[in-house]
């Protein structure tokens, strides 16, 4: 999108200067309670637990490939851990995605978790596309009296002519419904550990 501007000075000009627009990533905000439960048991959960990570990834549709985990083995109020996954979805994207995706189809989560910040920040890597999309976001929490907050803020910027917008919002959609289905499984798993 452009922005038309008369040049200044040019007093009743017809000559005008083409000023681009920046164009803003789009963006979301989720935030999600948990009861009875500390930020450091949920995290511990996240990072460590693997039949709750099996678990969860095989509810998502996704498949993990491969697992590392940098930093303490146990959470307490200043560890950093960083984690990345390679991961493989189970479902099928829309045309559109398949054909600027082509055959690769592993994506690539690097998570790095600060606990005395209170921030895990996270960046996923599509296949092939990687380097023109920009997407993940920072989990954030807040203490409660029955337990925490969890706040995901997440973004995509996609820098593709035409399709760029329509892939923001295919990318943050499918975010959206996995962090719903993620926290209600987690609930589940919660009430009821194996």
């Amino acid at each position: 999108m452009t922005l038309t501007a008369q040049t200044p000075g040019a007093r009743g000009s017809n000559h005008k200067s083409i000023i681009p627009r920046k164009k803003r990533p789009m963006e979301h905000r989720f935030e999600h309670h948990f009861a009875h439960i500390t930020p450091a048991t949920y995290w511990n959960l996240f990072f460590f637990d693997e039949a709750y990570n099996d678990a969860l990834y095989a509810h998502l549709g996704v498949a993990i490939l491969e697992k590392t985990i940098d930093g303490a083995l146990e959470l307490d109020a200043t560890s950093r851990i960083e984690r990345h996954l390679s991961l493989k979805p189970q479902r099928s994207a829309p045309g559109f995605v398949d054909k600027l995706l082509g055959k690769a189809t592993t994506i690539r989560e690097d998570s790095r978790l600060d606990m005395d910040a209170g921030t895990m920040a996270t960046s996923i890597h599509l296949p092939t596309i990687g380097g023109r999309v920009d997407f993940g976001g920072t989990y954030t929490w807040r203490p409660e009296a029955d337990g925490f907050v969890r706040i995901w803020s997440g973004h995509c910027h996609a820098r593709f002519p035409l399709v760029g917008k329509k892939m923001e919002r295919y990318f943050l959609g499918e975010l959206e419904k996995d962090l719903e289905r993620s926290y209600q499984f987690t609930l589940k798993w919660l009430a009821d550990p194996r």
